[in-house]
């Protein structure tokens, strides 16, 4: 059976944003898992797109639910007393979505060594950091690049040409 029910708008709060900012609290625990479970890049890589995709999602419905919810707040007055914290709930799904962002953007960051920074014993003194590097295909080996069209991994690099 079918129910057609005429939502008032008087009755629309602010604890419809919990589903979105669930979404985008799921966005940034899996990138904490990626970044802290020492995931390879393969397998890192479809964890981080879902926690992009949740993060979108979830950051779309709660700007379509804020903008009715300040459309409520425009057409009526301000909530009841009790329910006039519930304003403030309009705040968690921006800011976890932007730490999801932060967050995921990080997770993507992989530590890759740079070649000049070995020192005499082998060892490296200090690494870089490349967004997925160990995702780029390996046609190095293949080619032989110009000096010109070289890049560099870091800063010291750039004089060293390595």
């Amino acid at each position: 059976m079918i129910h057609h029910e005429h939502v008032d708008l008087k009755r629309v709060s602010a604890p419809l944003l919990y589903p979105s900012t669930a979404m985008t609290s799921m966005a940034t625990a899996g990138s904490v898992v990626v970044q802290y479970a020492g995931l390879s890049a393969r397998l890192a890589l479809p964890v981080v797109v879902i926690s992009y995709i949740m993060a979108g999602l979830g950051l779309l419905t709660a700007l379509l639910v804020q903008a009715v919810f300040v459309a409520r707040l425009v057409e009526h007055s301000v909530p009841e007393p009790p329910k006039k914290p519930t304003i403030f709930l309009m705040i968690a799904p921006l800011a976890t979505a932007g730490c999801a962002s932060t967050v995921c953007e990080t997770a993507l960051t992989v530590q890759t060594p740079c070649r000049a920074s070995a020192t005499p014993s082998g060892r490296r003194a200090n690494s870089s950091r490349q967004p997925l590097a160990g995702l780029r295909p390996r046609l190095a080996s293949r080619r032989s690049p110009s000096a010109s069209s070289r890049r560099s991994c870091c800063s010291g690099c750039r004089s060293s040409g390595c």
